[in-house]
């Protein structure tokens, strides 16, 4: 009877321990389920809640031993981390996944998981690996038909090629993406590989092949709705035969940009359009339509600030009614597109143009540097072993054998360490470079600019009846040269040697100064004795200087002030700098945002100075404060 009883109560304890597990398990599956649903409901929405959420999913599934999920939490992370520019974790966790998948036997989830750790590499700009990954999802959506991966797969790495400007490779795979495309036959992506092989094509400089996908895709956006893909393919055909001298048949394709620009609402597209048309009509001498494409392009940029199209619609408008006759109307028009091109120059596109053409030679320095460091830690880790070699030998022939390759190591070290003291050396003396190579585009460049602007202006003059109009031109001419001149002085009056100390600051200054109150109504004074031993690199001197003068000009200009005055004092291991006049404080808007004041926060900005603006008392105050340093690093040439 005891026997059977154990038996019994074995049973059902197993039973019961049998049960507890699947009520167990029950519960993580809901929870999973819970969780999971939670994801995909903010997926697109709330990325916040996301990794919490994914990282939670993760824990339970390897509870379960759910390897599907488990995957699955892991593609989650990666896509959170992808968003967040993450990349290295975001391939980490589209690896793990992968693998599961690739373990599972799920294919298509293993392409596309193998696919975004491509889409990662092309994010963090390494280009070969971005290529790796794509041909290798390639194969695996191939295994199992999906011809619109397949497709996908292919356009990322058209698109790589077309970045790095390998146009044969990158027409090759646009051409399979559009193949794949067709075969998937999938409409939306047929459309974006025509659209992406006629731009391709057209980099390639092989235009008129172009045409044919380009106008397709523009005919399958009309199909599905999307104005803006019609109005951008559209332009971008009659862009092509314009650059081709075929005008007439450029303005049908200009003309349904303009619709769909008009009807997508996109401004900029809208601006390309009308600015092509004002451009075709010129150039078949319908001076009339131009000019009307003209005055809507002016009003539709202006409303949107987009100051680019501003300038390129004034400048036909000005031909157009040069070519009409009306002179006048034409001097202003040519006036308002001066002005306007010299505030887009001014802006950021010549410190970008100046950074990207240094941007080579320092990252190279970069990677020389990082080279040396390493080879000096490894030089650092063989000192160390001999060191310790050393407390186990006893042989005094060995110890000195040991000896002298340390001190040998430690002469390689020095050497080492001085090499990277004079590659870092260099570095710095490339950035000074930069921004003077800066100050001359953003300044002389602007002027020069201005110049030749007026020379085409006075051609145009000088054989009509606008005498005067003529010697308006010429005057502006002379007294652009002369402000040319006197900035190319300045920045080689910063170029003179590699450091200044304030005393030729001070002396630069105070000549600027008293011309200043020579030739106006000013009286200047100027007190900047106390910072005689303080050093000045070309940069600091020249954007300091900069901002003096800018302050004169709004002085002059703006704010009817009579006393100007500048003064400098070391306080502690800080150089303050004061600018006051005695006037009402102006700019060329309410807020104080004008360009004036814009240039001098970036000069402040580039000299290392902070830079403060008082109008609360009897005029303005603008400080510049900066450390004060010794002689510094600047030891050879710039």
């Amino acid at each position: 009877m005891k026997r059977i009883f154990s038996r019994v109560s074995t049973a059902v304890l197993l039973c019961l321990i049998s049960s507890n597990l699947a009520v167990s398990q029950n519960i993580l599956e809901a929870q999973a389920d819970s969780v999971y649903a939670f994801i995909e409901s903010n997926y697109r929405t709330n990325w916040d809640a996301i990794p919490d959420s994914a990282r939670k999913l993760l824990k339970i599934s390897r509870e379960m031993e759910d390897r599907q999920k488990e995957a699955d939490a892991n593609k989650f992370l990666g896509v959170y981390y992808f968003r967040t520019s993450n990349q290295d974790s975001s391939i980490y966790h589209y690896q793990q996944a992968a693998n599961i998948n690739e373990e599972l036997g799920n294919t298509l989830e293993q392409a596309k998981n193998t696919l975004n750790i491509g889409m990662s590499y092309q994010n963090l700009g390494e280009f070969e690996k971005t290529i790796e990954f794509s041909l290798e999802a390639a194969r695996y959506f191939e295994e199992v038909e999906d011809f619109k991966g397949m497709a996908i797969v292919y356009n990322m790495v058209g698109s790589v090629y077309y970045y790095q400007s390998r146009y044969t490779e990158a027409v090759e795979f646009m051409q399979k993406y559009l193949e794949h495309a067709e075969k998937a036959d999938d409409i939306f992506e047929i459309a974006s590989a025509n659209q992406n092989l006629g731009a391709v094509l057209t980099a390639a400089e092989r235009e008129l092949e172009a045409i044919p996908y380009l106008a397709k895709a523009s005919q399958l956006h009309k199909e599905t709705g999307n104005d803006l893909g019609v109005a951008t393919n559209s332009i971008n055909v009659g862009t092509i035969y314009f650059n081709n001298g075929e005008f007439k048949q450029a303005i049908p394709y200009f003309e349904e940009g303009y619709k769909g620009g008009k009807s997508s609402g996109n401004a900029r597209v809208l601006l390309e359009a009308i600015s092509n048309l004002s451009g075709a009509y010129l150039n078949i001498g319908e001076d009339r339509k131009a000019l009307e494409f003209a005055e809507e392009g002016i009003e539709v940029a202006t409303n949107s600030g987009d100051q680019y199209m501003q300038m390129l619609i004034y400048q036909n408008k000005a031909n157009a009614l040069y070519n009409l006759g009306d002179f006048e109307e034409a001097f202003t028009a040519l006036g308002v597109y001066q002005e306007v091109k010299d505030s887009v120059i001014n802006q950021e596109n010549l410190e970008r143009i100046a950074e990207l053409e240094t941007q080579y030679e320092t990252e190279q320095k970069e990677r020389q540097i990082a080279e040396l460091e390493t080879e000096r830690a490894q030089q650092e880790l063989t000192i160390q072993q001999n060191r310790m070699l050393q407390s186990g030998l006893g042989g005094v022939v060995i110890l000195l054998i040991i000896v002298g390759f340390l001190w040998q190591s430690k002469v390689k070290e020095r050497e080492l360490t001085y090499k990277v003291e004079q590659l870092e050396v260099e570095k710095e003396i490339q950035a000074e470079r930069a921004r003077i190579s800066r100050d001359l585009h953003d300044n002389v460049g602007a002027q020069l600019v201005n110049i030749i602007s007026g020379i085409d202006l006075f051609e145009r003059y000088k054989n009509t009846s606008k005498e005067k109009e003529s010697e308006q031109v010429l005057n502006s001419l002379k007294e652009e040269a002369k402000t040319s001149i006197g900035q190319l002085r300045d920045t080689i009056w910063a170029l003179k040697s590699d450091e200044q100390t304030s005393q030729t600051f001070v002396d630069h200054v105070n000549n600027y100064l008293n011309n200043v109150e020579k030739i106006s109504e000013l009286s200047v004074e100027t007190s900047l004795n106390d910072l005689k031993d303080i050093y000045l690199s070309p940069t600091q001197s020249l954007n300091i200087f900069r901002i003096i003068q800018e302050a004169t000009q709004n002085t002059l200009k703006h704010s009817g002030a009579t006393t100007f005055q500048v003064s400098g004092s070391l306080e502690g291991t800080q150089v303050l700098l004061t600018i006051y006049d005695n006037g009402s404080f102006k700019t060329s808007n309410e807020n104080g945002t004008g360009s004036g004041m814009g240039n001098m926060k970036k000069r402040a900005k580039d000299a290392g100075a902070e830079i403060l603006v008082d109008t609360s008392g009897d005029g303005t105050r603008i400080t510049l404060e900066f450390p004060a340093t010794e002689k510094s690093k600047f030891s050879e040439t710039v």
